[in-house]
């Protein structure tokens, strides 16, 4: 994954490749994004509290929040 900032982000683009978006503007690592099936979330794996967790956050890069929490590695987040 391209380091663009200096870390590992989640980036929104258009088709066209105009407008590009950082919704992950931090020094962590963020990998793995998935798009709830409404496209009003979105899923992430990301190290910014030291280990591998999941995170929520609306689709526009506000509100993360760890749903994970716990010293395992959680990767590769999907919707069911």
């Amino acid at each position: 994954m391209p380091h663009r900032d200096g870390a590992a982000d989640i980036y929104l683009i258009k088709p066209d490749g105009a407008g590009l978006v950082n919704l992950t503007d931090n020094p962590a690592e963020d990998w793995a994004s998935a798009w709830s099936s409404d496209a009003t979330l979105r899923a992430l794996q990301t190290n910014r509290d030291g280990n591998w967790e999941i995170y929520v956050m609306n689709a526009d890069g506000s509100e993360p929040c760890n749903i994970t929490n716990n010293p395992t590695a959680d990767q590769m987040p999907y919707w069911r």
